[in-house]
This record gives structure tokens, sequence and C-alpha cells, in this order.
């Protein structure tokens, strides 16, 4: 049962129902009553969801995880979702046959489409923990095929022509353009390079060592003489090497390609240039390590040799 009471200006609701007891304190009776409504349905397994709006799942998720990995890219996913209309949603109303409709309204690629139902995918998940859904409304709800993995690989004249661009900009230019080349040269991703300090480096043994990858593990990446010679050169401060920030590199990347007309290209397409250089000194176990892949599958995405590549390596 509840009991609603008035202590001094708040309204104070105490729920105890099979051995469990709850109790908070709220402005208005008419917010302490409704809580109380609530959290009886939650201890009797009853159903909650069309109590609660999606948006306040959300603030619950985004507060309860705040300190995990991609955090950050999961805030601005959510509050993009919920600034399109979904705010005004309860979460019981959110059905997979709302889903299905909602896929197939959107304008974005399939590859978006399906981050966005992986992030909400871990938002529902958390929902049946809390006890506020008893099974996974997307669970039925087909996503978009597949698209082919992107093969934008950087050629020898843009990597020319994107240095001397650079090579006359102001000082943050220079990182760019040094972090550009040290991208060429071992494959390592922009959040990877530009959160670089000196402590991670062992110039005597060649290599450096990234704590925090994308896939959560250690990394030590092997240095070649041309990447080392692109760390030396580096004059951060605090012991970090790069000052520039994530999305000043790629807006500065973005309007430099612009201005010298390259077509369709990325910073991160770099990555995809390092592997294919790359491939032709080591063996593609190796390359996977250096990379930081831990199946050969997620590799084939960036390493895709020509048949004429391949028939060199025959003779």
């Amino acid at each position: 049962m509840s009991t609603i009471r008035k202590v001094g200006k708040k309204w104070r609701a105490e729920v105890r129902r099979q051995g469990v007891t709850k109790s908070k304190n709220f402005a208005s009776k008419g917010e302490a009553q409704a809580w109380a409504r609530f959290q009886e349905k939650i201890v009797t397994g009853g159903d909650v969801a069309h109590d609660i709006s999606f948006k306040a799942v959300c603030i619950r998720y985004l507060k309860e995880q705040s300190q995990r990995k991609g955090a950050r890219w999961e805030s601005v996913r959510i509050h993009k979702l919920l600034n399109n209309g979904l705010d005004q949603y309860m979460l019981g109303n959110l059905t997979p046959q709302f889903w299905k409709g909602w896929i197939l309204e959107q304008t974005i690629s399939p590859a978006s489409i399906r981050r966005e139902l992986s992030l909400l995918g871990s938002v529902f998940r958390e929902c049946i923990e809390w006890g506020y859904l008893s099974e996974p409304p997307l669970r039925d709800v087909k996503q978009p095929s597949k698209t082919r993995s992107r093969d934008r690989v950087i050629t020898d004249l843009e990597i020319e022509q994107i240095n001397d661009y650079l090579t006359k900009g102001k000082e943050s230019s220079q990182q760019i353009r040094a972090a550009f080349n040290l991208a060429l040269a071992t494959g390592m991703r922009r959040g990877e390079i530009l959160s670089l300090e000196w402590s991670q480096i062992d110039l005597e043994r060649r290599f450096l060592r990234l704590n925090d990858t994308k896939n959560g593990d250690k990394r030590d990446v092997p240095l070649s003489s041309h990447a080392l010679s692109i760390l030396t050169a580096q004059n951060g401060t605090d012991g970090r090497l790069f000052t520039v920030k994530p999305d000043v590199l790629s807006s500065t990347f973005r309007k430099v390609c612009k201005r010298l007309e390259i077509e369709d290209l990325r910073f991160h397409d770099t990555r995809h240039r390092a592997v294919m250089d790359l491939a032709k000194k080591l063996s593609v176990i190796e390359l996977a390590r250096v990379i930081g892949h831990r199946d050969l599958k997620s590799l084939m995405i960036y390493y895709h040799p020509s048949a004429e590549d391949l028939a060199k390596l025959l003779d």
C-alpha cells in the first residue's frame, strides 16, 4: 500500500508492498501520487511502460552509463532522437510496429539506422533490468540490410596536395598535418592520435602503447622511422603531443578537401590506406594486431588487395 503525507513544504510518498519499502519527497501531491502508483506496479510486476516516458528512461540511461566508453557519442545520438520527436512518447507506445514504421520514415543511410537501433537496443535492455519492460520492443524488428563497406583509398597525389595545403597554415594546421601523416604511417584512429602522451611512447624500442582503444583492449603500435620523426617533432603541452581538438581536426580536414576539390574523402580513410601499405610488409595476422582488430573479418573491411597486387606477391 502507499501513503501520501505532508512533511513541511513537501509531499512524502511511501510505498510498502511485499516486504519492500520505498519513499521519496515531491513538490506536489500529484507528483507523489503518480510516483507511488508507478512504484507499486514495479514491485508487483505490473505494466509500468505506459506510466513512464521514453525521455525519462533515456535520461536515466545517460546518467547511469555516463562513465562507459562511447558515452559522449551516445548522449549526442539520444538527444538527437529525442529532439526529432521521440520525446513525445511513453515507453509503452514504442511497440515493434512503431519501430517498423519509424525505420521506413528515416532519410538517413541504412548504416546510420542500424547504429541508431543498436543504441536503442542498449537503452531497452536497461529498461528490462529496471523492470520497465518485460521484453525488448526491437526483438522482432528487421533492420535495414548492411551496405557495402567503404572502399575509398586516398591516393599519393591527394596526400601530397593535403600536405602542401596544411604546410602553409597556422599552428593547428601543422598539428593536423602531423596527425594526418601519423595516421597514414600507423593506421591509428583520430582519437588515438590526438590523445597521445609522451609517457605512452618508447622511442628506444620504437613502439607506443594505446591504453584506451575503440574495443577496450590495450594495443602496442610499432613505429617506422617516418612515424618516429613525426612524433619527435611534436611540442604539445602538459605531456600531450597534440593540443588540437578532434572536432577541429575533422572540420578542418573537410574544409581542406573542399578547397582542393577532393571528393568523398574522410580523415578515417587514412586507416584504409595505412592497412593497404602495411599489408605489403606484414602478414595478415601481424596486420590485425597492429591495426587492433580481434578477428580477420573486421580487418577485411579495410584489407582487400586487388588481384594485381596479389599477383605481384606470387613472383
